[in-house]
C-alpha cells in the first residue's frame, strides 16, 4: 500500500538524513552523529545498540566458557591454565572477527558507506557537465 500525500508521494525518515550526511566537506563523525540523532528508532538498534550488547555477549561468554571448563576439567596446573587463557584469546578473537563481519566500518555499515561514496562521485561528475 502506498500512502500519498498533497504533495506527493510519502517520502521515507531517513531520506532528509541522507541529504544532510552526504555534503562532502562533512568529516565522518559529524556525519555520524546527524545519522544517530536522526534515525528511527529500530535503526538506531541496530546501528548502535546491539554493537555494545555484542561485546557484553562475547565477555559473558568467554567467562562461562573458562568458568565451566575450570570446574569441569578440574584445572589446577599451569599448563592448564595455560591452555585456558589460550582458549580465552582464541574466543576474543573470533568475537572480535565476528564483530568486523557485522560492523566492518565501526558504525557505518558497508552499505552506507558506498551509497555515500557514491551520492558523492554522482554530484562531483555532475558539476563536470
Amino acid at each position: 500500500m502506498h500512502v500519498m500525500s498533497a504533495d506527493g508521494p510519502a517520502k521515507s525518515p531517513t531520506a532528509g538524513i541522507y541529504k544532510q550526511i552526504e555534503d562532502e566537506e562533512m568529516e565522518r563523525s559529524r556525519a555520524m552523529r546527524a545519522l544517530r540523532r536522526e534515525l528511527p528508532w529500530k535503526d538506531w538498534f541496530l546501528l548502535d545498540f546491539l554493537r555494545y550488547w555484542y561485546w557484553l555477549a562475547i565477555v559473558t561468554l568467554e567467562v562461562f566458557l573458562i568458568l565451566g571448563l575450570r570446574g569441569t576439567y578440574h584445572v589446577r596446573d599451569i599448563l592448564g591454565v595455560a591452555l585456558l587463557g589460550v582458549i580465552g584469546g582464541l574466543t576474543l578473537g573470533f568475537g572480535y572477527f565476528g564483530y568486523r563481519v557485522l560492523w566492518p566500518q565501526g558504525g557505518f555499515t558497508r552499505l552506507e558507506v558506498m551509497r555515500r561514496a557514491l551520492r558523492k562521485l554522482r554530484r562531483k561528475r555532475r558539476r563536470f557537465e
